[in-house]
């Protein structure tokens, strides 16, 4: 769950890119497959309007050391 807030606080505040780096890897060592992956951001996208793909996308690509998103 620390993942998912975090991607919440990117789209809030901004969160740490370090910091949401290894929030993920975390994430992908209990969710290995991508199907399921998929499935979970689906869900926290239609509940919380934030999409978990899209802010990693932006804390892959970024050097910034903070991420922020918009809705």
């Amino acid at each position: 769950m620390d993942f998912f807030n975090l991607v919440e606080q990117a789209y809030e505040s901004g969160v740490e890119r370090q910091r949401l780096l290894e929030a993920y890897r975390e994430f992908k060592q209990i969710v290995t497959s991508k199907s399921e992956e998929k499935q979970w951001d689906q869900f926290y996208m239609e509940e919380t309007g934030c999409s978990s793909y899209r802010t990693m996308q932006q804390a892959k690509r970024q050097e910034d050391p903070i991420v922020r998103m918009k809705k």
